[in-house]
């Protein structure tokens, strides 16, 4: 009838609240009676932990899958983007849960994003002109390199950590080597190199821009019209095919380059480095990589209500799309 996750990561902290429980992985029929056991045994186990608080939904904190959906059912979800029933936000607001804040998902197409662009490259060419042919000449945006991952992998790591925790990314943790190898080598598996940027300022790098092809397309297209249900049974010979079916097309799909659609999924250069106008050049970049590419439409989330260094931009090339609710209570 339901599940529900309870976990502690202590190395999250937030001052003046204590240890703090999360919860995640929520999923429960349409009945409150249901929802409420799971939540009262999920916060059951987190005062036994000595938590002050409970926060969530979330896999596992703002490194992965955050927020439950609140808004923008009626929009196809990308990647990893959290997809949940429209009901559930009812079972939180009853059992007196608070909003701690907002992620927003923000659709982008060539069309919706032209004006803004076109914008874009006109303020590079005055950056060029008033420099002389020599704006960015000390900067350098190039693709990664999967036949020299594990370095590749060590430059993103050496830039992930120092971004995303700077204070405008809430529920954001540092994330380990451990878990880091464990996101990197999945990504890599349905990444195309064209859509990693990296980039360096003599030779140091200060930037990164991980998208990844929407994978969601060949499922959708796999499925048809009909809402697939997974078997009752833990091991199932239809679920496993199925599963192995949509593998091999999203290797067959990659190899031949071939989406419509991806995820901005990791963006963003080095705070000193963002007023030189190089996270200009570094958008311009991956819209023409995605246009040569055949991609025309994609979404950036999830983007955190409070961090406007990437909101100001993102907002003026797309459309809100999903709005995700983080929730919290003092237990």
């Amino acid at each position: 009838m339901g599940r529900i996750a309870a976990f502690i990561d202590y190395t999250y902290k937030e001052d003046g609240s204590g240890k703090i429980g999360w919860f995640g992985l929520f999923e429960s029929e349409e009945d409150i009676d249901t929802a409420r056991l799971l939540i009262d045994s999920a916060i059951e186990y987190l005062k036994l932990n000595g938590c002050r608080k409970i926060i969530g939904p979330a896999k596992f904190n703002a490194g992965g899958e955050i927020g439950l959906l609140v808004d923008g059912f009626e929009n196809e979800p990308y990647f990893m983007e959290p997809y949940n029933a429209p009901y559930y936000q009812d079972f939180f607001k009853k059992y007196g849960f608070r909003k701690e804040n907002d992620w927003y998902s923000v659709n982008i197409d060539k069309i919706i994003s032209k004006d803004y662009m076109e914008k874009v490259d006109r303020i590079l060419e005055r950056i060029i002109n008033h420099r002389k042919g020599k704006a960015f000449s000390d900067y350098r945006i190039r693709n990664v390199d999967f036949s020299n991952l594990r370095s590749e992998i060590e430059t993103i790591r050496e830039l992930y950590n120092p971004i995303w925790n700077e204070g405008n990314h809430p529920q954001q943790v540092k994330m380990t080597d451990a878990e880091f190898d464990v996101l990197a080598l999945g990504l890599k598996e349905i990444s195309l190199e064209e859509l990693i940027f990296i980039v360096e300022k003599d030779g140091k790098p200060v930037g990164i821009s991980v998208n990844i092809p929407d994978i969601n397309e060949v499922i959708a297209e796999m499925d048809g019209h009909a809402t697939y249900m997974p078997s009752t049974r833990f091991y199932s010979p239809r679920d496993i095919i199925r599963d192995l079916k949509i593998f091999i097309n999203i290797k067959k799909r990659l190899k031949q380059k071939k989406f419509s659609r991806m995820r901005f999924f990791i963006l963003g250069v080095v705070e000193k480095h963002r007023k030189t106008g190089i996270d200009s050049k570094l958008y311009w970049s991956i819209k023409e990589k995605a246009l040569e590419l055949g991609i025309t439409r994609g979404s950036a989330s999830q983007l955190a209500d409070i961090n406007m260094d990437i909101i100001n931009p993102i907002f003026r090339l797309g459309k809100t799309a999903m709005t995700w609710r983080v929730y919290g209570l003092d237990i």
